[in-house]
């Protein structure tokens, strides 16, 4: 059960917003969805070292507001009962799931984190400014 509540913990603070932020988001463009991807890896590299602040947290990777006292799911993820020895262990899982997490978004978006795409001139920006964020019509249009 551990297991799943750590999955559960990273389902409301990391992966479901990642998906609103960045998949859901008209009002940010390709080169600008940078900036948030930068402070949600602050953020999870805070996380990181203190695994447990998660059971606490009332923000979420991206410092948007988590719905702490309407959500019933996060509520139960973050208020269960936990032993000493629970909390040691889901500290060991969220600390594996956190460097996972953080290695595969230094790995896949290294270009624009340390790379090529990481200083861009200002008309660069703008000329690229309708990319989308996201890959989902093109998946959508190929029926995949």
């Amino acid at each position: 059960l551990l297991q799943l509540r750590a999955l559960g913990i990273i389902g409301k603070m990391v992966t479901g917003p990642w998906m609103h932020e960045l998949y859901t988001n008209a009002g940010i463009s390709n080169l600008d969805s940078i900036n948030y991807i930068k402070m949600c890896l602050e953020n999870l590299n805070a996380l990181k070292e203190s695994p447990l602040m998660m059971l606490q947290a009332k923000t979420d990777t991206f410092g948007v507001s988590l719905d702490v006292g309407s959500d019933a799911v996060l509520n139960e993820l973050q208020n269960s009962a936990t032993t000493e020895q629970d909390k040691i262990v889901l500290h060991d899982i969220l600390v594996q799931l956190l460097e996972g997490i953080i290695y595969v978004i230094k790995t896949q978006l290294h270009d624009y984190l340390k790379g090529t795409l990481a200083h861009l001139s200002p008309s660069v920006v703008h000329q690229a400014s309708s990319t989308p964020v996201h890959n989902m019509f093109a998946e959508h249009t190929l029926g995949l």
